[in-house]
């Protein structure tokens, strides 16, 4: 029950930290430099930047459920690192946000 617990908030920590608008305005960035580009470019760039978060959040828990579903304990921690150092440098990105906006 614990474990579920965890896992839960887990899940919803990197849900909640990913929903920064960092890849968008990389993206509107992207965008009035590249004034000569076609419009499939910018739609293709601006659907890959919005992916990220997605497939940032997937691979970690992924591999967790992999881990534990067969019981490759090795996995789950590998996820479980993946998914700490992707909290902790969502967390550390914007705290300098914070304060240097």
């Amino acid at each position: 029950m614990c474990m579920r617990k965890l896992i839960v908030i887990t899940v919803l920590l990197l849900i909640f930290f990913q929903q920064g608008n960092t890849q968008t305005l990389e993206a509107k960035w992207l965008h009035t430099i590249n004034t000569e580009s076609s419009p499939f470019f910018d739609h293709s760039s601006v659907f890959l930047s919005n992916s990220a978060n997605y497939i940032s959040i997937g691979i970690p828990v992924a591999l967790v459920a992999y881990g534990y579903i067969e019981n490759k304990e090795n996995s789950a921690v590998n996820g479980w690192y993946i998914g700490g150092s992707l909290i902790t440098s969502t967390i550390l990105t914007h705290i300098a946000a914070v304060f240097y906006d």
